[in-house]
């Protein structure tokens, strides 16, 4: 599955406020944009963990990777980690 997730996001009201008009369940992961190495990573199983989540994501990142910045996915238990790099030039072309 493709799963859906969000630009930055600036604050957890918007995070919720974006999770609701575009139809995204729980749960959701955010994570850190500047990151990476499963740091800056909080999963929302409830609604009630939405802020908490986003505050202590937003910290760990500024502090471990000097950017704040989070996004979040929807979260697919038990996945296996499959990563695709893409380059492109800008004017059309990518490998």
């Amino acid at each position: 599955p493709i799963l859906r997730g969000s630009p930055f996001m600036n604050s957890a009201a918007e995070a919720k406020a974006y999770r609701t008009a575009h139809n995204i369940p729980l749960p959701i992961i955010f994570k850190a944009a500047f990151g990476g190495g499963g740091r800056g990573m909080r999963l929302v199983k409830t609604e009630a963990e939405l802020a908490d989540a986003y505050e202590r994501c937003t910290s760990e990142a500024r502090t471990a990777f000097g950017n704040g910045a989070v996004f979040f996915e929807e979260f697919l238990q038990d996945a296996r980690h499959v990563e695709v790099q893409v380059v492109a030039d800008g004017s059309g072309g990518a490998v």
